[in-house]
């Protein structure tokens, strides 16, 4: 799981200890503003995009030895970026496929852009097709299709991995006003503007409350503008709000992740410790 934070940088979040930390931490490129990252699990890359418009899609190499995170490279221009969606400025949202693909949202165009073989900085951008409503926020995928959390609604472009250039998105059948999206095998898990998470079933087409509250040193606490969520793939959901990550693990009520105070300065390739002061605003992955 990887926390993107303005302050603090690209980190990512251990929580199997005792005391829970970031760790791994590398400062961002000066002037980047930073979306929700997306994680190639295979080639252990972690991309994220500049939304300021100026250094378009950066990438991290996670080296599983030492779990640090190498220096950023450029996976595409934001120039590239804009000329492949007419009308666009930046990069709001990342999705990796499993396709091995990179597929990206874009402020100010419906379109969603795939970037072909990302880890080489020189592949094609095409646009695959368009959403409802430009500047999603968030993207997940389940099996080969794409879900977007756009500014006022969920879409969904189906088998999106062979999409060519002409997919629609369809609408979620369900109206809720998206804050942040995930995936695993079976759900979609969706955060929303009145700070609940949800779990939905594709095939079974049912939609489930998950939380809205947490206990944070015992004290139940709402959650509070949520914004990012994530999935480990088996028994756990992390979403990130104003003030806290937390973690929701089967059906007992979601706990706090504590963050152990600094142990050093964040910097390229330093594994650290940081305050959670700086998690507004975090993005998870």
């Amino acid at each position: 799981v990887w926390v993107v934070d303005t302050v603090q940088g690209l980190c990512k979040v251990n929580p199997a200890p005792a005391v829970p930390s970031l760790t791994a931490c590398a400062v961002l490129p000066v002037g980047v503003v930073p979306g929700p990252p997306a994680f190639d699990k295979v080639g252990n890359r972690v991309y994220i995009p500049d939304t300021s418009g100026t250094a378009g899609i950066l990438r991290f190499t996670f080296n599983t030895a030492t779990e640090t995170v190498g220096a950023s490279a450029t996976t595409a221009t934001n120039a590239n970026l804009i000329a492949a969606a007419p009308a666009s400025t930046a990069p709001s949202a990342l999705a990796f496929g499993p396709d091995g693909q990179l597929y990206v949202a874009m402020a100010g165009s419906p379109n969603i852009l795939r970037v072909s073989a990302p880890n080489t900085g020189t592949g094609a951008i095409r646009s695959i097709g368009t959403v409802f409503t430009p500047g999603s926020l968030s993207m997940a995928f389940t099996k080969a299709d794409l879900w977007v959390a756009e500014p006022t609604d969920i879409a969904t472009l189906s088998s999106a991995t062979l999409c060519a250039g002409t997919c629609s998105a369809s609408t979620f059948p369900v109206r809720l006003t998206p804050t942040a999206i995930a995936s695993d095998a079976n759900f979609v898990y969706v955060g929303d503007g009145t700070n609940i998470v949800w779990r939905y079933d594709p095939v079974a087409q049912t939609l489930t409350k998950l939380a809205d509250t947490g206990l944070a040193a015992g004290v139940s606490t709402p959650f509070s503008a949520i914004n990012g969520l994530a999935s480990d793939g088996a028994t756990r959901v992390f979403v990130a709000d104003a003030s806290h990550v937390w973690t929701i693990s089967g059906s007992s009520a979601p706990q706090i992740i504590s963050v152990t105070p600094p142990t050093g300065v964040p910097g390229t390739s330093v594994a650290v410790n940081i305050t959670g002061s700086g998690l507004t605003g975090s993005h998870l992955n």
